[in-house]
């Protein structure tokens, strides 16, 4: 977990838009609030404004059977609610 969150800091500083959709499924795969707080970061330094959108649309992915849909729409939820305060 300590790796991840080096990494999300690193992509903070130096990434690039490509990365945003991986930030984005790891926003939707991990409940660690210091993990979810880097990655967040790391998004909207990433992306700016277009960051709340990005999490607006990956919400409209989510496969209704997907067995985790409900656990991805809800950390989604989290994060988006983080970046519009």
């Amino acid at each position: 977990m300590n790796l991840k969150k080096v990494a999300a800091g690193a992509l903070r500083r130096a990434g690039s838009p490509e990365v945003a959709p991986t930030l984005v499924r790891w926003l939707g795969q991990h409940d660690n609030p210091g993990l979810r707080s880097s990655l967040s970061a790391a998004l909207t330094a990433i992306l700016g404004d277009a960051a709340t959108a990005t999490l607006i649309a990956a919400l409209d992915t989510i496969a209704p059977d997907d067995p985790d849909a409900a656990r991805r729409r809800r950390l989604l939820i989290l994060a988006l609610d983080h970046n519009l305060t």
